[in-house]
């Protein structure tokens, strides 16, 4: 098993929703997670996690990084519970805690794309393993989000300077021209003037002349 402080490192900032209806399991599992995890909110069975999903969202504006359920539970059992989150957020990471007996439920887990499973009675080491590994891939998304992110905004910021600039240059262009236009209109008059004031000046020599 890898280490605590390198597990932490992973963990420490992630929130989790643990669901499972019996309570003696419930309370030692959840004592072991909230070694690791930032938050570790319960449930007790797949209507409870799934509405304090949804009510997680609304509060935070973010879902829980990691769910870890059990399969059978009353009302309705995990396998349901992960559907209805996948369809809701289909980047969500599932953990599902088994028992042996449960392989057509495991079956329906691996179509849905769970991160991994876990057996009953639960190995610690075993979990916390899976975890390490569960949590190293939430982070690797967040980070290549995070930075994914910052490349959209500064496109955005780089295209919005590329907007101005093109602006700017189009004003520095319209000055020119307008530039250009009087300096020739100014070179015209010079002209005709040159030209009026040589034609007087021949008439003028003409009439001495004579």
């Amino acid at each position: 098993m890898h280490g605590m402080k390198i597990i932490h490192e992973y963990t420490k900032e992630l929130n989790v929703l643990y669901v499972e209806d019996d309570l003696s399991v419930q309370k030692n599992t959840s004592t072991l997670l909230k070694k690791f995890f930032n938050n570790v909110d319960v449930a007790l069975n797949g209507e409870d996690g799934l509405n304090k999903y949804l009510s997680y969202y609304k509060d935070n504006g973010s879902y829980y990084e990691l769910i870890i359920t059990d399969i059978n539970m009353p009302v309705m059992n995990g396998i349901k519970m992960s559907e209805h989150m996948l369809s809701i957020n289909n980047r969500q990471e599932i953990i599902i805690i088994s028992a042996h007996n449960e392989l057509e439920h495991l079956n329906q887990a691996i179509d849905l794309g769970i991160a991994g499973f876990v057996s009953k009675p639960i190995n610690n080491d075993k979990l916390i393993n899976l975890i390490y590994k569960t949590a190293q891939t939430i982070c690797d998304h967040k980070f290549i989000e995070k930075h994914v992110d910052q490349i959209e905004r500064l496109t955005i910021e780089l295209e919005r300077k590329n907007k101005e600039l093109l602006a700017k240059n189009a004003e520095l262009e319209k000055s020119f021209r307008m530039l250009d236009t009087i300096v020739r209109k100014d070179q015209f008059t010079c002209n005709k003037k040159e030209i009026n004031d040589q034609t007087t000046t021949k008439n003028d020599e003409h009439i001495k002349e004579q």
